[in-house]
């Protein structure tokens, strides 16, 4: 698939947050999960709305209260996220 410019400078700025030990192991997950996020929506390409929703969905359902920052600072609306940021933790058995 695809990824719009801005989807991936979005991707970029968040992997910055993590610590560089995890950063490419964040990156590749945080990349699975945006694509299944624009597949859902049948886009041909990821945006970088994709890639919010796609760490959202990766961080733990405690830790998500303070992505509500990181998105505003991502130029973004953290309400637009509402369902995703209050969404039970998917889980991978």
């Amino acid at each position: 698939m695809s990824w719009e410019n801005e989807a991936e400078l979005a991707l970029e700025q968040l992997t910055r947050m993590v610590p560089e030990t995890y950063r490419e192991l964040a990156r590749a997950n945080a990349r699975a999960e945006a694509e299944v996020a624009a597949g859902e929506r049948e886009a041909t390409s990821v945006g970088p709305e994709d890639v919010i929703v796609g760490w959202i969905r990766m961080t733990p359902a405690e830790q998500r209260d303070g992505l509500v920052a990181i998105i505003e600072s991502l130029g973004h609306d953290p309400l637009e996220y509402t369902d995703e940021l209050e969404a039970p933790e998917q889980g991978y058995e």
